[in-house]
């Protein structure tokens, strides 16, 4: 079973992939390779650099 972690941009639970996914996002990785609700957030980046999931 894969870990799985809180998104507080959706507050819903998302795949640590699919987190990841979008953390690459936020530091410059093309949009499509995010989940399209979340990367779609106006203020997805700025929320995704300060999430406790974010890995550094």
């Amino acid at each position: 079973m894969q870990k799985k972690v809180l998104c507080p941009i959706i507050n819903k639970e998302i795949l640590f992939d699919e987190c990841f996914d979008c953390a690459m996002v936020a530091e410059g990785a093309p949009k499509w390779t995010g989940i399209k609700q979340i990367v779609e957030n106006p203020e997805f980046e700025k929320q995704c650099m300060n999430c406790p999931n974010h890995l550094d």
